[in-house]
């Protein structure tokens, strides 16, 4: 994904970070002319996926930690800009009752719909659900 700007799924954002089958290059992040825009609550998702993964014995702690401070890094300089959740939740809400989808799914798809943007996810679910809410996607399979 190329030109213009697009909402980063957590789901993405951690095949950058963690080194796995299907993962993603994270210099494709900064290479890429992509700009690149994620609801604040991205951070503590991601943040949760890569504690599942420790969890789980497929990560180290410190790999884990070292991940982390990665998205954090690629947010400070830009790579990532966080929108504020606030402004977008009220239609995540909707979303989630009449789709019956998890509310914090629904919010990626609320930023790129109010956003006018298209969403790059690894989550098939929410790629299929976006297609049918109109919502161009990006999807990234698990290789």
């Amino acid at each position: 994904m190329d030109g213009g700007r697009a909402v980063l799924d957590a789901s993405v954002a951690v095949r950058w970070l963690v080194e796995e089958p299907g993962g993603i290059d994270p210099i494709e992040l900064v290479r890429s002319s992509t700009r690149w825009v994620a609801p604040r609550q991205s951070v503590s998702e991601a943040a949760g996926a890569l504690a599942r993964k420790v969890q789980l014995e497929v990560l180290a702690a410190g790999a884990a930690k070292d991940a982390l401070m990665t998205l954090l890094r690629f947010i400070s300089a830009g790579f990532i800009e966080l929108v504020a959740d606030e402004e977008h939740v009220e239609e995540a809400l909707r979303m989630s009752i009449e789709l019956r989808l998890p509310a914090a799914d629904c919010l990626y798809l609320a930023v790129a719909r109010d956003c006018g943007l298209p969403l790059a996810t690894a989550d098939d679910k929410l790629a299929r659900v976006a297609r049918r809410e109109h919502v161009s996607v990006t999807f990234l399979s698990a290789g």
